[in-house]
């Protein structure tokens, strides 16, 4: 039976329930297809025919052959057993031996007779007709191999939408006998390679494929399914979805489910499709699932559809990939690669991950890590900072006195600093007692009864961060459960010992571990009523294929003859007994892990104590000898083992709070242990259990569920990051989602969650989440990078060919400047500033199998500082000088400029602004911009058009948007104009905006892909206004207006980004200080007053690593000042000091190292230069005199 399906009229009584038929098209063996053509000559015609099997599933009596038609009419068939259908049939049941006709079996022949008198070739079209007596495979498509996975094809791939095909080329089936109400009912389970079994507990469980999408920032997901023509079986009983059991010897199997709504006449599911949607680090991500096909539970009839064609469109979606899917603030590289894995339109969402690690974005692109510890483990946390930030990983500490102690107030101090710093990782430092952790939802199954309403211990909601309901992680969080100092000790010596790379040999990696249990109690008939072994071998013979030597611990009981996993297709001849002994022990993984393994993974039942088989206990785990070099990442994927709350659980859990679970065990064994567990805290569904390890394997090694990913698993495979141990636990979880979607997890759910939810709160990681897990043994390289120039933002360095994707970082002191990915031997990266090239700027290297490289960087030193140069007497033309300031602060002067003019002078400040690439000048009395582009050696160009008009005139401040594309100038009293900028100049963007009178200084501030514009104003009404800016144009969302408490505000202003504050000078009052909210741009006073300068200021000057500010103090008793302000956490300033500065200082700057602070004195044409201390403090002054002496410098800008 080359297919198994039935066209036309369904087969009638006596064949009973699961009668099917085959019509497939001619093949060229005669006896295994169906349609026959032959030609006789004589009067009659005598053929012996037989019927042999090619179908997975035995075939039970009775076995029809129906000539269904003859092409001439006037032949006929003469010796047919009788008729089916009105059709002449022959009845081959008496052939077939013990009543069922097995896989590849063959009846015996009998002879059909015809009549052809006019002796013309003829046409026989035959139908066989019989009962599917097993478990096997029911094709969709005429021509597929049986087993065939369900594969995808792309199609369109675009910013508005995505077209993809699934073909089908059938579903397994497995006889499944259910005691239902005293009788035994049989059913048909179906399932498919690469497909999950989502849906609606007790109504049919039709296989499901899976895509993940992208949906572009701002629209609508609309989707459409177009199948083939389907598939039909007559007189099926398709297995209703059950909630998946738990793999917990104490907890009894849930009784079988079937709910009314099963028998409807109607086809199930109605909808082919559904659509889930969920946030990830800001991108909108949708899991599109598309069943296979439908059963009706009132006929029998399934329908399979052996192609569906899926359309994907995103009305109101916007052409500016990557930016269309995710905005700069929220991406992060680990992610990036993770949500590359899974997404179909990863080319437009991801864009191939340099987006963001390549420094498109290089503010944002940084891998950040945030350490929440208890006090007790303060010295050990801030080692282990140091040594990520070395490792390219910028990590900050905060301590549970500064966050909190409670679970919501940690999880909140998580997200205010997620908005501050864009953190990717969280390791909480402490186990329960000192870091609690949530109390999730009340757990479907909780012993003794399962009806206690007792709750899920989770970190989960550390990693959330898109509001209640939301289970997708945003951060990698994983837990060092410690209790001591000692142990904190340890295990950072081990982190640093196994991230250094100093000791792994090739046999570490030669023989990683996969630990199943062959579960057959009921009946014992030789076959599984679990996945372990499957998943496990299919672990184990994927990583055979890959060049390991993966050693397998599989245990069974002694009575036990394994013969056929759960789905029933025969496990391999080599894992047969005697063959293979089903004899492995605790022991056996005990010796596994001292010998020396980097991956141990384990599928059966599970407790707080350890694996129930092979019994692996928590007191084997102390006594593990592997040491403090040779640790491996350990998937236990059972019940409890990671339960390491029970010093805080629910008191009906019956947990001792002096307990410590086996994955703590692992973790802390103190002569060996574990690198990291990632485990449940409570009971866990088996099936879950298998799927999470399936999708974390395929996060290490991408091609091991071929048509999970949607991008280039080759690609996929070289770039390091997707192996930190963090991403591995969110990337399965994620894998979750998309194979259980909204379906309910088990019963009594008091909380009515998903499974995929429930999931996602029990896995753990306990470990060290940034960890990235090594899969090959460690070699050696030697980086060099010397004669580097500074001043620049963009760089190249040249690295051995075999670091091809290698994640390359620059460091500059305790802060890291940029990352990229090496490609060819090579890297390019945009950094967030210019080098500055001070000693100790590393260049840092990380690529898997090497031992990390981190090589100082060996600069030529350069600065440049740039002074707007305006008459002081009366109106007239002004000039740009361009200054080299060389290490030891002396200047030379490379250029001078002409600028914007005649209309400028002293009496008022002028707009000068610059951002990486260009310099802006205004004309405060004129209606000019000049712009300059910068060159290599520093001086500057004028860019052709330069300079340009503006409509209102004294255009006396500027500002330019973070990344350089927009310029924003107020002109008059009372105008603002906006302009785009591009290499060739300046173009108007929108039509001036009016503005209240005394408008002043300018500053801008960019968040999660908005833009505010902040001005000062003076006058009548004194304070700040806030504009969005919006494609269309600004709009005004705030006046805070100070009031009383200002004097005149608003001629200087300066925003420190990554603080989110605004610090506003007035002129007599002192500095005000505002908070940025990063969501709407609006402000809010920190202080309640203006923090005093100590008399009248007119420049103010934030440092650009925002820790320290200074202003002038030109009317001081004795000589004029610069006041020196430290901002501490908070950002308050807080004076720490007075130095002696020139006179009459207009315009403040410091060096792009925060080595000098500089200031204009028109009163001396000259440039005042200061010292800056590593503290804030300036030193005593240097003056420059200007060599021209007329114009005098007013404004100036670093770089």
């Amino acid at each position: 039976l080359t297919h198994l399906f039935a066209q036309g009229p369904a087969p009638k009584p006596p064949f009973g329930p699961g009668v099917c038929g085959i019509d497939p098209t001619p093949a060229a063996a005669p006896l295994s297809c169906v349609s026959h053509k032959y030609c006789e000559s004589g009067v009659s015609t005598a053929r012996l025919v037989r019927i042999a099997s090619r179908s997975k599933a035995p075939i039970n009596v009775p076995l029809l052959a129906v000539i269904e038609a003859i092409s001439e009419p006037s032949v006929a068939c003469v010796n047919a057993d009788g008729l089916y259908a009105g059709k002449p049939c022959f009845d081959y049941s008496a052939l077939v031996p013990g009543g069922a006709l097995p896989p590849g079996g063959e009846t015996a022949e009998r002879t059909w007779s015809f009549t052809n008198p006019s002796a013309l070739p003829f046409t026989l079209t035959i139908r066989v007709l019989g009962s599917l007596g097993g478990d096997g495979w029911l094709p969709a498509g005429a021509l597929a191999d049986d087993g065939e996975g369900v594969g995808r094809t792309p199609g369109a791939i675009e910013i508005d939408k995505v077209e993809y095909l699934i073909r089908v080329p059938g579903v397994a089936l497995a006889q499944v006998d259910v005691e239902t109400d005293g009788k035994t009912e049989r059913f048909q389970e179906l399932s498919a390679p690469r497909c999950g079994t989502p849906g609606v507990p007790g109504m049919p469980s039709i296989p499901v494929f899976t895509q993940f999408v992208a949906v572009p920032l701002g629209a609508k997901i609309e989707v459409a399914v177009k199948p083939g023509e389907p598939v039909t079986y007559n007189g099926m009983r398709v297995m209703p979805l059950q909630s998946d059991q738990v793999d917990y010897d104490g907890v009894e199997p849930s009784p079988f489910y079937i709910r009314k709504e099963y028998s409807v006449d109607a086809f199930y599911p109605e909808s082919l499709w559904s659509v889930d949607t969920g946030i990830i680090r800001g991108m909108r991500i949708a899991v599109i699932r598309v069943a296979l096909g439908q059963f009706n539970g009132a006929t029998g009839v399934l329908r399979l559809y052996p192609e569906l064609q899926v359309y994907v469109e995103f009305p109101g979606a916007q052409d500016k990939a990557p930016s269309s899917f995710a905005l700069d603030e929220t991406r992060a590289p680990g992610f990036e690669r993770i949500l590359g894995a899974t997404l179909i339109n990863e080319s437009l969402a991801v864009a191939g991950f340099d987006a963001v690690v390549g420094g498109r974005s290089p503010w944002e692109a940084f891998r950040d890590c945030l350490i929440i510890t208890a006090p007790a483990f303060w010295d050990q946390a801030a080692e282990l900072a140091e040594w990520k930030t070395e490792r390219g990983l910028r990590t900050v500490i905060a301590s549970t006195d500064s966050t909190g102690t409670t679970a919501a107030g940690i999880a909140d101090y998580i997200r205010s600093v997620y908005s501050f710093r864009r953190i990717e990782y969280v390791i909480l430092f402490g186990d329960a007692e000192h870091i609690p952790t949530f109390q999730g939802s009340t757990h479907p199954w909780n012993p003794p009864d399962g009806h206690s309403p007792l709750h899920i211990g989770t970190d989960l909601f550390y990693a959330t961060l898109d509001g209640a309901g939301d289970f997708l992680p945003d951060l990698a969080v994983g837990r060092i459960s410690v209790n001591t100092a000692d142990e904190a000790q340890r295990i950072v010596n081990r982190i640093k010992n196994y991230e250094g790379a100093l000791f792994m040999a090739s046999d570490f990696f030669a023989h990683p571990v996969l630990a199943a249990y062959f579960q057959d109690g009921y009946p014992k008939d030789g076959k599984t009523e679990k996945g372990y072994v499957r998943t496990c071998e299919d672990i184990v013979t994927y990583l055979d294929g890959r060049g390991y030597d993966p050693t397998r611990v599989y245990t069974a009981f002694a009575d036990v003859d394994p013969r056929w996993y759960s789905d029933g297709s025969d496990i391999p001849d080599y894992l047969k007994r005697p063959t293979f002994a089903w004899d492995g022990t605790g022991g056996d993984v005990v010796d596994a892990i001292n010998a020396g393994t980097f991956l141990v993974g384990h599928r059966d039942h599970g407790a707080r104590g350890g694996w129930s088989h092979p019994s692996f206990t928590s007191a084997m785990a102390d006594g593990l000898a592997n040491g403090d070099t040779r640790l491996p990442l350990m998937f236990s994927l059972n019940c409890q083992t990671g339960w390491f709350d029970c010093e805080t659980d629910e008191a009906g859990y019956g947990t001792s709070s002096t307990l410590e679970c086996f994955a703590e065990r692992l973790l802390r064994a103190p002569a060996g242990g574990a690198l990291a567990v990632i485990t449940p805290t409570r009971n866990s569904p088996s099936l879950g259990n298998d799927q999470i390890l399936r999708g974390m394997i395929d996060c290490v090694w991408p091609t091991f569920l071929p048509d999970f990913p949607g991008w280039g698993d080759a690609e996929a495979e070289v770039l390091a990051g997707s192996r930190r141990i963090g991403h591995i636990m969110n990337y399965g979880k994620y894998y979750l989602w998309a194979h259980y979607g909204d379906e309910t997890a088990g019963e009594p759910n008091l909380d009515d969650i998903s499974y995929a939810r429930f999931q996602a709160e029990l896995y753990q990681c306990l470990g060290d989440p940034t960890i990235n897990l090594r899969t090959k043994s460690v070699q050696i390289a030697v980086v060099s990078a010397s004669r580097v120039e500074a001043l620049l933002s963009s760089y190249h360095f040249d690295l051995p060919p075999e670091f091809h994707g290698a994640v390359v970082s620059v460091l500059e002191g305790d802060e890291i400047l940029g990352q990229a990915v090496a490609r060819d031997g090579a890297v390019d990266m945009k950094l967030r500033r210019s080098l500055l090239g001070l000693p100790g700027t590393m260049l840092n290297v990380e690529c898997e199998g090497f031992q990390p490289v981190s090589v100082p960087i060996q600069f030529t030193i350069k600065r440049a500082l740039y002074a707007l140069r305006v008459p002081r007497e009366k109106a007239g033309p002004t000039n740009v000088a361009a200054y080299a300031v060389d290490a030891d602060g002396r200047f030379k002067l490379l250029q001078t400029a002409a600028a914007a003019g005649p209309g400028v002078q002293q009496c008022c400040p002028s707009g000068f602004a610059g951002s990486a690439s260009h310099l802006f000048a205004g004309a405060n009395q004129g209606s000019q911009i000049a712009m300059f582009a910068f060159k290599d050696d520093g001086s500057l160009a004028a860019v052709h058009g330069s300079p340009f008009t503006t409509v209102g005139q004294q255009v006396a401040y500027l500002a330019v948007d973070r990344a350089g594309t927009r310029l924003f100038a107020r002109t008059g009293d009372t105008q603002l104009e906006f302009f785009q900028i591009s290499p060739d100049g300046l173009s108007p963007l929108w039509k001036p905006y009016d503005v209240e009178p005394a408008a002043r200084a300018l500053a801008t501030f960019e968040a999660f892909g908005s833009e505010w514009l902040y001005v000062g104003q003076t006058g009548n009404r004194m304070g700040v206004r806030v504009y969005q800016v919006f494609a269309e144009g600004p709009k005004e969302v705030q006046f805070f207006d100070l009031g009383a408490l200002a004097s005149r505000p608003g001629f200087a202003m300066a925003v420190a980004r990554e603080r989110r504050l605004l610090y506003l000078l007035d002129l007599d009052a002192g500095i005000f200080v505002f908070g940025i909210d990063a969501a709407t741009g609006r402000l809010a006073l920190r202080v309640k007053e203006p923090i005093p300068v100590g008399g009248f200021s007119v420049a103010l000057c934030l440092a650009r690593d925002e820790e320290f500010l200074y202003a002038t103090l030109p009317l001081s008793p004795k000589v004029p000042e610069i006041v020196m302000f430290s901002l501490g956490e908070d950002g308050i300033p807080e004076r720490i000091g007075v130095q002696q500065s020139c006179p009459d200082i207009q315009s403040l700057a410091t060096s792009n190292d925060d080595a000098l602070l500089y200031g204009a004195s028109r009163a001396d044409d000259g440039i005042c230069v200061w010292p800056i201390a590593k503290n804030g403090t300036l030193g005593t002054p240097a003056f420059v005199p200007d060599a021209e002496g007329e114009p005098a410098p007013q404004m100036l800008w670093a770089r």
